[in-house]
């Protein structure tokens, strides 16, 4: 449902800002378009609306015409898709991140005492969730207004068309045979072959054309009785060319156009718009049908049409050769001025309405497929380094040659396709000795692929040291997290990298008055703020607690000695620092019950 909607607003806004630009240009490029090209240019808007994922041009007006992001996404059919599958990422497998960009609130709500509990990790989940439900809330109440609107206009739309149809069924009114032959003698002057009948009618005030595969002239009775007959030659040639150029049909789009897009009343404006020059371009067809010393007759006939003009009945679709917001001072100045030698122009005016449909009706160019991520999830795959990846092709054969590889150990596949960007380890330390939890350990290697359309990447599960699975989905540090339930989840970078701590800021850290320091300084405050202050990004382990507490290891390097010996622990909950120690710059999962007392 969503999709939808996001597409129908999409599609109004963009057709809304297109009637502007027509309406601009035809006020500023007047005297190169033609009668016929005021015409023709109202139906980039049928485009706009009936083709709703147009081209995408680097000239396109969208370029600069920012729409609001979940409206402008739905340019491309799979944005949608996409967008709500890397929300659910985030949700589901970032929530340490998350938190990172809440804790600068948080910390200040401590200060000022008045934490209520919004440090909690799932404080900000619920509130994304909560923000989700109030989108898809509204968009449901949306869809439904909108269909209630759809539906009640198109009953009435029926009925009014119902209503007419009863009521020319019972008229008989039977026409003169020299008004018929004057009909046929029309048809043969403008070229047309196609059955049409025409009638006479009482219920109407102005001579009308209706229906869409049998269509059918109706003159009211007042204007046969009060038109000479070489009168009402030009009248019914103005209808006779509606046939001819399938104004019916174009009326019909037009219909349900507006009806779909009821809720949007500059789309009403527009389509008002092209219908008044629809008549003009009407006009000009039968003025290219005719002599020229004839123009002023056509257009004293049409003035004294307005003679008869009075509160008619309304036909849902149909053509009036006048009504009462026909612009009748701008058709009598086209008349007057009208000119069949119009090649130059023309030429003019089909290069303006191409120009114009390039602009203003294709898509903005997307963004790239990493542009469109969540910042957190793109920094992430920026950084991945080349060798830690693989291509699609490698991906595709290891899915492939899965059953083969169900069973083998870690050097097999180490070997095979080399170290992983990332590898995720369950650890149960719950009645299991120190010396088993190693054998015991559950874990799931990440190797992203980096030639992917759909920022994808390769896990492999491996249990006990054996592979169990092979799967692709889309790429996340922490994806596979609930694979396993544990008492740690311990996050391991590719060779132990991991944001390096310059050493010489860290000189003497074995002292313990330093690090105390260190800990006094930062204990209570933000994750965040300390990675910001030593420009860190992430350690090169991060160990997770079942309670949700984090230990997050960063190696200490200095000059003298580029291999990590020391790294800094930094303890955290919800986001904040507990305390700061200093350990090995790795890792022993037997201790990790020691660690995190």
């Amino acid at each position: 449902m969503i999709p939808f909607i996001q597409l129908l607003i999409m599609m109004s806004l963009k057709t809304s800002v297109l009637i502007f630009i027509i309406s601009i240009i035809k006020l500023l490029f007047k005297r190169f378009l033609t009668v016929k090209s005021n015409y023709y240019i109202w139906f980039l808007l049928i485009v706009s609306l009936v083709l709703p994922f147009g081209i995408h041009s680097e000239i396109s007006i969208y370029n600069l015409i920012k729409l609001p992001v979940a409206i402008e996404s739905a340019n491309n059919p799979s944005d949608f898709l996409s967008q709500q599958k890397n929300l659910k990422l985030y949700m589901d497998t970032k929530k340490d991140l998350i938190l990172e960009t809440h804790e600068d609130k948080t910390a200040l709500l401590k200060e000022n005492g008045s934490d209520n509990g919004t440090n909690n990790p799932l404080f900000y989940l619920d509130q994304i969730k909560e923000n989700n439900h109030t989108v898809n809330f509204m968009a449901q109440c949306f869809f439904y207004v909108w269909l209630t609107g759809l539906l009640m206009l198109s009953s009435i739309v029926f009925m009014r068309t119902k209503k007419f149809q009863k009521k020319i069924e019972s008229e008989n009114i039977a026409l003169k045979s020299n008004i018929k032959s004057m009909f046929n003698t029309c048809k043969n002057q403008l070229k047309i072959k196609q059955e049409i009948e025409l009638r006479t009618t009482r219920y109407l005030t102005t001579p009308s054309l209706i229906g869409l595969f049998h269509p059918i002239i109706f003159l009211p009775e007042k204007i046969l009785n009060n038109f000479k007959e070489d009168e009402l030659k030009y009248i019914v040639m103005h209808e006779l060319a509606h046939v001819k150029k399938h104004d019916i049909l174009i009326k019909w789009i037009i219909l349900i156009c507006q009806l779909v897009h009821w809720f949007n009343p500059i789309v009403w404006l527009g389509f008002s718009k092209m219908k008044k020059d629809m008549e003009l371009d009407c006009d000009a067809y039968v003025l290219n049908n005719i002599e020229k010393d004839q123009y002023i007759h056509y257009g004293e006939i049409i003035l004294n049409l307005l003679e008869y003009l009075s509160q008619g009945h309304a036909i849902p679709v149909s053509t009036n050769i006048i009504d009462k917001n026909s612009e009748i001072k701008r058709r009598i100045i086209m008349i007057s001025k009208f000119n069949k030698k119009t090649y130059g122009l023309t030429l003019v005016s089909l290069i303006i309405i191409l120009c114009i449909g390039y602009v203003a009706v294709a898509a903005a160019v997307p963004k790239s497929e990493k542009e469109n991520q969540l910042p957190a999830l793109k920094e992430s795959v920026q950084e991945l380094p080349e060798e830690e990846t693989i291509s699609a092709s490698e991906a595709e054969q290891i899915l492939q040659s899965k059953d083969d590889l169900l069973g083998k150990d870690y050097s097999y596949v180490w070997d095979l396709i080399g170290t992983p960007y990332i590898k995720t380890y369950y650890v149960n330390t719950k009645d299991t000795s120190k010396d088993d939890i190693a054998k015991n350990m559950s874990s799931v290697a990440v190797y992203p692929i980096k030639d992917s359309e759909t920022n994808s990447a390769l896990y492999i599960y491996f249990d006990k040291d054996c592979l169990v699975n092979v799967e692709s989905d889309e790429f996340s540090e922490m994806s596979g997290s609930s694979w396993k339930d544990s008492d740690y989840t311990v996050t391991v970078r590719a060779d132990l990298k991991g944001t390096e701590i310059d050493g010489e800021e860290f000189k003497n850290m074995d002292d313990e008055t330093n690090i105390k320091e260190l800990s006094e300084k930062y204990t209570g405050k933000s994750l965040i703020e300390f990675r910001n202050d030593f420009n860190l990004s992430h350690g090169c382990y991060k160990a997770i607690s079942k309670n949700s507490m984090q230990l997050d290891i960063y190696p200490i390097v200095s000059k003298s000695s580029p291999s990590p010996y020391t790294g800094i622990y930094v303890y955290s909950e919800a986001g904040m620092i507990k305390s700061i120690n200093t350990g090995m710059a790795n890792l022993q999962f037997k201790n990790l019950d020691e660690l995190f007392k």
